[in-house]
């Protein structure tokens, strides 16, 4: 399934916490159900919502987010590394902003995911 937060009012979706997307996340089990993840005008998000995701297994299209938002690399990277090491994990291909995309890979990033693979 697909969760589209610019499907609410742009002025909630300015509020939303990390806390209210977590929850939100966890509620629908979005580790073993959700596929497509846009965070359009969540600007108060910066990674530790992604938490529920943790140890996902299914194969999800990138999160959108709109516009960028300053995400945590603390708080993004540890989950994404144990959705990437997860036996099961069917991930492909994930999409790091922009402004991480500028610089080399962060350090916390297994090796075997090279700066092409991180479009």
């Amino acid at each position: 399934s697909d969760l589209d937060f610019g499907d609410i009012e742009q002025n909630l979706a300015n509020k939303m916490t990390d806390a209210d997307i977590g929850g939100v996340l966890a509620v629908i089990n979005a580790a073993n159900n959700l596929k497509s993840l846009k965070l359009t005008g969540c600007i108060n998000f910066t990674g530790h919502g992604l938490e529920p995701l943790r140890h996902s297994v299914k194969n999800h299209d990138p999160p959108t987010i709109a516009p960028e938002p300053s995400i945590s690399e603390d708080a993004v990277i540890p989950i994404l590394n144990s959705i990437i090491d997860a036996e099961d994990s069917s991930l492909e291909f994930f999409m790091l902003p922009k402004s991480w995309r500028d610089r080399p890979a962060p350090d916390q990033l297994p090796a075997t995911y090279s700066k092409s693979s991180m479009l």
